[in-house]
């Protein structure tokens, strides 16, 4: 003969009923969890995280450090923003990298299509300047390379005396195919 005790009865459905709302709460803390880190995990690069990378307004693509960040590769549209000189749509990137802590440095080389390499080149001296004689250049070791150019502000001093906040390298050189190969060299004194 068996008998039944509706109070057992009781305490085997609350415990039950108890194992099921701690299974759902942890649940629950997990989820809130997962997604309070994807959240930190999309915008850390944005907000400054050490370690985090992202993608700046222009196309770049950039990493944190303890520092600042450092882009690479650089995108056109960035490159002509950092050097603060329009380019032509159609030169095409080799090599950009920017590094921003309580300094910045930008090194980029590029090269403009013959088509274009006329009204770009301007457009560097009109930012940069003319051509200095007996400077130094990166290209002076690209072999078939002609009429070098260096454009230099390593002497130069601003009103008052004063050297100018930012220091610039930009050498260009025309190759074989009348394409202008150029390598920028621009940071912050």
């Amino acid at each position: 003969m068996t008998t039944t005790h509706p109070h057992l009865d009781e305490v085997v459905r609350t415990r039950r009923s108890r194992r099921l709302r701690i299974l759902i709460g942890v649940c629950v803390m997990v989820l809130v969890l997962l997604i309070a880190w994807l959240v930190i995990a999309a915008n850390a690069g944005r907000w400054g995280v050490p370690m985090f990378s992202f993608t700046n307004e222009r196309g770049s693509q950039c990493r944190n450090d303890f520092f600042g960040h450092s882009c690479n590769p650089m995108t056109l549209e960035d490159i002509s923003y950092r050097a603060d000189v329009p380019l032509a749509a159609d030169t095409k990137v080799l090599l950009g990298t920017w590094r921003q802590t309580h300094d910045f440095q930008l090194t980029a080389r590029l090269v403009f299509p013959k088509d274009s390499a006329k009204a770009s080149y301007e457009a560097l001296q009109q930012k940069f300047g003319e051509c200095r004689q007996n400077q130094p250049s990166p290209l002076a070791t690209v072999p078939d390379l002609t009429a070098l150019c260096v454009m230099s502000n390593e002497f130069t001093r601003m009103e008052g005396g004063l050297p100018p906040d930012r220091l610039w390298q930009i050498s260009s050189a025309t190759q074989a195919d009348g394409s202008t190969l150029v390598h920028m060299d621009i940071r912050s004194r």
